[in-house]
């Protein structure tokens, strides 16, 4: 009984879903410079905004911890 509410298993894998291919053979993404203080202060605003944007999503989607 499949009233629309629950989705069907099979519309659940990844490798079915849009865009997963695009997703997988996406470049590495790029780890943003690290700056000093007094560089971050130089920056003009939407430097720095651009910048702290780059900051929030590299932290947001950090990949897997490699371990020996």
């Amino acid at each position: 009984m499949n009233d629309g509410s629950v989705p069907h298993p099979g519309s659940l894998a990844l490798s079915r879903k849009e865009d997963f291919k695009a997703f997988a053979e996406s470049p590495r993404r790029t780890r943003p410079d690290l700056l000093t203080r007094k560089q971050l202060k130089s920056l003009p605003t939407q430097a720095r905004a651009d910048y702290d944007r780059q900051r929030r999503q590299w932290h947001a989607n950090i990949g897997p911890v490699k371990t020996p």
